[in-house]
């Protein structure tokens, strides 16, 4: 999966990646857990965006102007399965400041803003089964098993770095 940064006009720069959804799934009555990545696609990105928006992409600007003098801001969402920044700048940046700032982008993705996100669940399911339990009976001296119910929630987290994330520059 590639990260990928088009240099575009009026000193707007936008990044566009792959995002996957982190699932993690605990039945509380056997303790039994999972965690697998699932496609985005059945979740409404609208609802995605303002999830992220409420994770405080504010404090990214804070950050984004403090640590660079040629940044005036920057914006994430999501679309069509990508995660779209882009970072407006008051100038061109040459070669050194792009790596820079595409250093700065990773490690928000991985560290940062994007850390965030993978430890707040965005929205969960419950799914109702059932487990077998084998039970000693001590009067009867035999074992009989039977069904016990069992909730299982499984949450969903946003994760904006996925195996093998990359930033190429396009020219």
């Amino acid at each position: 999966m590639k990260h990928l940064i088009k240099k575009a006009e009026n000193n707007v720069y936008t990044f566009e990646s792959n995002y996957v959804m982190n699932v993690e799934s605990y039945c509380q009555e056997t303790g039994e857990e999972d965690a697998y990545e699932e496609d985005y696609s059945k979740f409404d990105e609208d609802e995605l965006n303002a999830f992220m928006q409420s994770e405080d992409v504010e404090y990214l600007n804070e950050v984004i102007r403090d640590d660079f003098d040629f940044a005036t801001g920057i914006s994430m969402k999501l679309e069509n399965g990508k995660l779209i920044s882009t970072v407006t700048t008051n100038r061109i940046l040459n070669d050194q400041e792009i790596e820079k700032l595409k250093d700065w982008i990773e490690g928000q993705c991985s560290d940062g803003f994007g850390e965030g996100l993978e430890q707040h669940e965005f929205t969960y399911d419950i799914e109702r089964d059932t487990y077998e339990v084998e039970e000693y009976d001590e009067e009867e001296e035999r074992s009989y098993t039977h069904e016990e119910p069992c909730e299982t929630r499984i949450s969903y987290y946003i994760k904006l770095w996925p195996d093998n994330f990359k930033i190429d520059l396009i020219k």
